[in-house]
C-alpha cells in the first residue's frame, strides 16, 4: 500500500463525542487524505452541557498537521439524526463524485482507506455495486475465495459509495407504499419478510429516527450488491450511554479492526451470498428470544 497522500475524499460526521471524534480523526490522519469533509450537528438547546462539547468536537478540525484540504458544515441549529446525517452526505456528494464516509464512532484499519479506494476506481462506472463496507460481521468465517463478497445488506460503519448511487436515496421514502411488498418478497423468508416490513413501516411513518434503513431501501429498489471486506476493517467505539442507538453492549461492539491483504481478489460473480446474508439476518438483526421477551414485558404507554 502506497504511503503517498490518500486521494480519495473523507466525510466524518461528527457531533458531541471528542474521544471518540478523536481516535476516528487519529486513524484518518495516518492516511493523510488530500481533502476531508467535516459535518458537525448543533448542540440541542435544551441541554447546555452539549454546547461546550460541540465546540470541543470542532475545534478538533482546526488545523490538521498535514497538507489537506478542509471543507466544515457545522450546523448553528440542531437536526435530528436522519437530517444530520443523510444531510452531511448530500452536502459531501454536492462536491465529490465518489469518497469514504465515517462517522464519530467508527476507527477503521489503514487497510480499510485503500480498500475503499481501488474498490471505488474499479466499480465506478458499475451501478450493480452500490457501496463499499468497511464491516464483517461473520465473526471469523469466510464467505468464498475473494478477498471481499456482495451483500445485499448496507453496513455503514465506515463505508464509500459515489454520488450517483446516493441519489437514489430518499430520507422520507417516497416510493416505499408502491414497492413494499416486491421489494419484501424480493427477500425470500417469511421470517426476513416480516422483520424487515415492520421496521421499514415503522421508518417511513417517522417513528425511528435513523439516515440508514432508507439507504437500504434504496439499494433493495435499485437491485444492488453491497461490497463486505472478508474481515473486520473497522471498530465501532461508540457503543453506550452517549450514543443515538447502539447504547447496549453487543457482539460487534469495539470488535477489532484488521488488516487486509493486497493484491486484493474480486468475486467471479455479482451476487449475494445468500448464506451470508441469512447469517448477518440471525446474528445481526434479528432479536433474541431473550429480547422479544423483554420488550412483551415493558409497561405499555397510555
Amino acid at each position: 500500500m502506497s504511503q503517498l497522500a490518500l486521494p480519495t475524499p473523507i466525510l466524518i460526521i461528527a457531533y458531541r463525542r471528542e474521544e471518540t471524534t478523536r481516535k476516528v480523526l487519529e486513524a484518518v490522519r495516518a492516511v493523510r487524505p488530500e481533502r476531508l469533509y467535516v459535518a458537525c450537528n448543533a448542540p440541542q438547546p435544551d441541554r447546555p452541557a452539549e454546547a461546550g462539547q460541540c465546540d470541543a468536537v470542532r475545534r478538533l478540525f482546526d488545523a490538521p498537521d498535514w497538507p489537506c484540504e478542509v471543507h466544515r458544515l457545522f450546523r448553528d441549529e440542531h437536526l435530528c439524526a436522519r437530517d444530520s446525517i443523510s444531510g452531511a452526505i448530500s452536502w459531501f456528494f454536492e462536491h465529490e463524485p465518489q469518497g469514504i464516509i465515517l462517522e464519530d464512532d467508527c476507527v477503521p484499519s489503514a487497510s480499510f482507506f485503500h480498500f475503499a479506494q481501488e474498490l471505488l476506481e474499479r466499480y465506478a462506472d458499475d451501478r450493480r455495486v452500490g457501496m463499499i463496507s468497511g464491516d464483517n460481521f461473520q465473526y471469523g468465517q469466510r464467505r468464498g475465495e475473494a478477498s471481499y463478497y456482495f451483500s445485499r445488506y448496507c453496513h455503514i460503519w465506515g463505508w464509500a459509495t459515489w454520488r450517483d448511487r446516493w441519489a437514489s436515496y430518499d430520507a422520507a421514502m417516497h416510493l416505499w407504499p408502491a414497492y413494499r411488498d416486491r421489494v419484501l418478497d424480493s427477500l425470500g423468508g417469511r421470517l426476513e419478510c416480516a422483520y424487515w416490513g415492520r421496521i421499514l413501516d415503522r421508518t417511513h411513518a417517522g417513528l425511528i429516527d435513523t439516515w440508514d434503513y432508507q439507504w437500504l431501501f434504496a439499494n433493495w429498489l435499485q437491485h444492488r450488491v453491497n461490497v463486505i471486506p472478508q474481515i473486520n476493517l473497522v471498530s465501532n467505539i461508540g457503543f453506550g450511554e452517549q450514543a443515538h442507538h447502539t447504547r447496549n453492549l453487543t457482539r460487534a461492539a469495539n470488535m477489532a479492526a484488521g488488516e487486509l491483504g493486497f493484491p486484493l481478489a474480486h468475486p467471479q460473480a455479482f451476487l449475494p451470498d445468500q448464506e451470508a446474508d441469512r447469517y448477518t439476518f440471525k446474528e445481526s438483526y434479528l432479536p433474541s428470544p431473550q429480547a422479544v421477551v423483554r420488550k412483551l414485558m415493558l409497561p405499555r404507554r397510555r
